[in-house]
């Protein structure tokens, strides 16, 4: 059965036979609803389809709070919610049984802000978990040099959350302590937050390994 909200002619949801209609923002879609089959009907390609992106819905429920809400879905439009970006986004780092297969694709932040330009992470020789980060300030704008670096560690083991940094736009350089009980390799994710956490930018990553 449809349903029509907000008046006539406003907003319509529903289904009539095998014709949906879906309402998002001020926009109404409408779709032919596919034929039921049974999982005895999928192909492998198709059942490694669902397990995947399962496995991705899963991993964006479990950054909703960290992720999706205070970055994404500002960056969502009429036609696709925060997370619908991140797993669009997100999809191809995994792999056809659902695993992260290139930690490379991950994506944690996206945005209009302009991202770090020529961007570079070496070890630090202080420490072997030390890092410096350098990149080059090309932006005139006196508020965009006040963006903050925010920084994700990303391993195998364990998925950190965003960390605002002290250090600015405007530095050009930052040094990065690892997160204890690093192993031989880790992901860093750098992108730049506005001060007042209202706007990000998109992120670089980058493969450390640790002597």
């Amino acid at each position: 059965m449809a349903r029509v909200t907000k008046g006539i002619g406003r907003a319509f949801s529903g289904r009539i036979d095998n014709i949906v209609f879906v309402s998002y923002g001020e926009r109404t879609y409408v779709r032919t609803l596919p034929r039921e089959r049974k999982p005895s009907e999928w192909s492998v390609d198709q059942k490694n389809h669902r397990q995947c992106f399962a496995v991705v819905m899963r991993y964006a429920s479990g950054m909703m709070n960290s992720f999706v809400k205070p970055i994404w879905n500002k960056a969502a439009t009429d036609t696709m919610s925060g997370i619908n970006l991140f797993v669009k986004a997100n999809k191809p780092a995994f792999g056809t049984k659902g695993r992260v297969e290139d930690p490379s694709m991950l994506r944690f932040s996206t945005g209009s802000l302009p991202p770090p330009s020529d961007v570079k992470v070496v070890m630090s020789p202080e420490g072997t978990n030390v890092v410096m980060a350098t990149w080059k300030n090309q932006i005139t704008n006196p508020v965009r040099s006040l963006d903050r670096l925010m920084v994700v560690f990303y391993d195998t083991h364990e998925l950190m959350k965003p960390i605002q940094t002290e250090f600015m736009r405007k530095d050009e350089q930052a040094k990065l302590n690892l997160p204890d009980n690093t192993g031989k390799e880790i992901w860093l994710y750098l992108f730049f937050g506005s001060a007042d956490q209202t706007a990000y930018s998109n992120d670089h990553a980058f493969k450390i390994t640790i002597p």
